[in-house]
């Protein structure tokens, strides 16, 4: 594949509002550098910028002389007028998934839809169900005690798909309720240590902090069946309630990449 070609299929992408994805920060950057390069990109970013220019007419037209319809001037002019600003954007993506996470993931997405949930949250979900079970046993979300107040009482599957996205959802709203933000960390660690979490959270005027979910877990060991000095965390045996490092433990499925994109509102 020759330099046009990939710059080509740069475009398409930037045309389909699509963000690039890469390995490093740098490959959008590197394939603007010739000018041909930095105008295919230019006419793409102003068609996402709601001006009036053709995808075909990008790709096949005479680069020198296209007139954007809209402000009538040639691609040429505007580039003298406007330098073209990036921005990083943070891209994450799910690794190291069990098959039969892999597996449950129309399911999950169906549910998702179902309490309207931010399809950008769906890395965080399979992340916190491969934590939870790797998508083994009868409740793979582990939402037993959620949903009838004991251990084990979903032997289904798919009613642990239903009830686990439901609870992911309630510790959402819980979280944006009680401490006035989206935190997805709080959510987490509220879905391992239960509604108390969120509420303790509002006392300490906080959102998540690692710290704070060690401090939570020894405030409750003792509680709930726990028993001291048996915690699950061999870094701390007497914070015994819940999994105090489950946010670190769910990052472990999660691959962050930076990205450098056209940043459109510059324009």
């Amino acid at each position: 594949m020759n330099r046009i070609q990939k710059v080509r299929i740069l475009v398409v992408l930037l045309f389909l509002g699509v963000i690039v994805k890469s390995t490093t920060t740098s490959t959008v950057a590197i394939e603007l550098q010739d000018e041909i390069s930095a105008k295919l990109v230019y006419l793409a970013s102003s068609n996402l910028s709601n001006k009036v220019v053709l995808a075909s007419d990008v790709l096949t037209s005479d680069l020198n002389s296209e007139i954007n319809r809209q402000t009538g001037k040639t691609v040429t002019t505007e580039l003298k007028e406007r330098e073209l600003k990036y921005k990083n954007v943070e891209v994450l993506e799910n690794i190291n998934l069990d098959p039969n996470v892999i597996e449950m993931i129309p399911r999950i997405e169906e549910e998702m839809v179902k309490n309207d949930i931010d399809p950008s949250l769906e890395v965080w979900l399979l992340a916190l169900l491969n934590q939870e079970s790797h998508g083994k046993g009868n409740d793979p979300f582990q939402v037993s005690e959620a949903y009838c107040g004991k251990i084990g009482c979903i032997k289904d599957r798919d009613l642990s798909i239903q009830e686990g996205v439901k609870e992911f959802k309630k510790q959402l709203n819980r979280t944006y309720e009680k401490l006035g933000v989206n935190d997805i960390k709080t959510t987490l660690q509220g879905y391992n240590f239960g509604p108390k979490f969120v509420l303790y959270l509002q006392e300490q005027k906080s959102t998540y902090t690692e710290k704070l979910a060690h401090n939570f877990s020894k405030k409750m060991c003792g509680r709930a069946g726990t028993r001291p000095g048996h915690g699950i965390n061999k870094e701390d045996r007497s914070a015994c309630y819940g999994d105090f490092l489950y946010v670190p433990h769910i990052e472990r499925y999660i691959k962050k990449t930076t990205v450098q994109v056209v940043d459109n509102s510059q324009a």
